[in-house]
């Protein structure tokens, strides 16, 4: 005999008949509606269940995790676990660390502050120098600024030279900010030397400088560098507070101090001219300071490219004079790539010197850095003998220019009024890329342009590479 369910027999207004079950079987509970939240599972935890108030107070939901899908970073503990907030950089890196200065105190533990109670003695400053040795620490790179400095009564960085073998003092505000970084922690790296970061806490400057290695060396993503930086410290006794918007902002070399400058900046005219500009000559046309007829007119001001001449093989030719048998620098090998190019840019084209790259100075190149900064121009390329090409990028990269200068070094092979000379080419590579490009100073050759500090020279092929 058939049955139905108890709220069935009940509920005799609703006209769709019901599907009855043999006896004998066990009846299939109804599945609850969609719009019905699901049942909260018992609390088996020690302690009080957490409330909705409790989760309110501490922001909510947790950010993801990049590296396990769904899962949540770790919960940062109210303070470090470990002395002077000390960790490494991550299990992938053992020679990269992050800690907090000397002497700090943590008035709140959960809020960062910068206390300004008395002056950190000399011994406390060495007890934190013994501990640092004693984890095998080798270099310092310090991140505090000038104010964070006086807070100790002898000078910090004085005591650092007596127990470290590098102690390197960040720039503050400077487009040489993050080479200076790059090249301390590449220096550690390459000598084998473990260097500690440390700023005031070691949470929020020191994770944006430790997230900046794994994004530069690792190549991880933003957003990769700045979890794995967090997860690996909190689950090491220490509290790293990286964030995007820091790191963008030092990859972009200060952007929000560049871009204002230059989305606002005017062509300002005098006399119905463009203030600033530098003339260029045509080919075959004299010009002198009273007569600037060929001067470019810089129509918007969105690209004008400042080209100098140190010489180099790309301006080599064979000697006007009769008898002559080595080659000889001539006029500058630019004015006759760009002679037959139809340039949506302007230009401007300067000497400072014709010499063969292996009799370039370091006067040659000081003179190139005044060049640099006393034209109006904000991006530059400069034709160079590649002998000593990556030399002379690193110099002018060590002479911290001007924020939001861009210049791009390059030269070629073969003389550029060989046929098979890779002159058009690494000029044309470096016109296409000095467009695009933040600050800094980079070197363009055989199809690649890297980071003057970056950059190497395989000697067994002669070709130019990222180191």
């Amino acid at each position: 005999m058939d049955y139905e369910d108890d709220d069935e027999r009940s509920t005799k207004s609703n006209l769709t008949p019901r599907k009855t079950l043999s006896r004998g079987k066990k009846h299939r509970p109804r599945p609850p509606p969609k719009n019905h939240p699901p049942p909260q599972e018992e609390y088996k935890g020690g302690g009080d269940a957490p409330s909705k108030e409790r989760e309110q107070e501490t922001g909510g939901s947790r950010p993801l995790s990049s590296s396990a899908k769904g899962r949540p970073l770790p919960k940062q503990p109210l303070s470090a676990r470990n002395r002077f907030n000390f960790a490494p950089l991550s299990k992938r890196d053992n020679i990269i660390h992050g800690a907090e200065r000397p002497g700090y105190v943590r008035p709140n533990p959960d809020q960062p502050s910068t206390p300004r109670g008395p002056l950190v003695p000399v011994p406390v400053v060495e007890q934190w120098c013994k501990e640092m040795k004693g984890k095998g620490i080798k270099r310092v790179l310090t991140l505090l600024n000038e104010n964070e400095l006086s807070f100790y009564s002898e000078n910090l960085v004085e005591t650092y030279g007596k127990y470290f073998a590098e102690v390197v003092v960040l720039p503050q505000n400077s487009s040489a900010t993050l080479h200076v970084v790059l090249d301390a922690f590449r220096a550690a790296e390459d000598s084998d030397e473990p260097i500690v970061v440390h700023c005031s806490t070691g949470q929020g400057r020191t994770g944006t400088i430790l997230a900046l290695w794994l994004h530069h060396r690792y190549s991880l993503p933003i957003p990769a560098a700045v979890t794995e930086c967090m997860e690996f410290a909190s689950g090491n006794g220490a509290i790293r507070k990286p964030s995007i918007e820091a790191l963008m902002q030092l990859l972009l070399g200060s952007a929000q101090r560049i871009l204002p400058h230059i989305r606002n900046m005017q062509p300002q005219r005098e006399n119905g001219n463009l203030r600033g500009q530098t003339p260029r000559s045509h080919p075959g046309q004299q010009t002198s300071a009273g007569n600037t007829p060929s001067a470019t007119p810089r129509l918007d001001a969105k690209l004008h490219i400042s080209f100098i001449q140190t010489g180099g093989t790309i301006d080599k030719d064979y000697p006007k004079s009769k008898g002559g048998y080595a080659f000889e620098i001539t006029d500058p090998a630019v004015e006759r790539i760009i002679r037959n190019v139809d340039c949506a840019f302007t230009f401007d084209i300067t000497t400072v010197c014709k010499k063969d790259s292996q009799h370039i100075e370091d006067e040659d190149r000081e003179e190139l850095v005044k060049a640099i900064e006393k034209s109006d121009s904000q991006r530059f390329i400069v034709t160079h003998g590649s002998d000593t090409l990556i030399e002379t990028a690193k110099y002018l990269d060590r002479a911290g220019l001007s924020v939001g200068k861009v210049v791009i070094l390059t030269g070629a092979m073969r003389p550029e009024h060989f046929r098979n000379s890779d002159a058009h080419f690494n000029v044309g590579v470096a016109m296409g890329a000095v467009n695009v490009l933040w600050s800094g100073v980079y070197v363009a050759m055989n199809g690649r342009v890297v980071e003057a500090s970056r950059a190497k020279r395989d000697q067994r092929t002669g070709m130019f590479a990222l180191r």
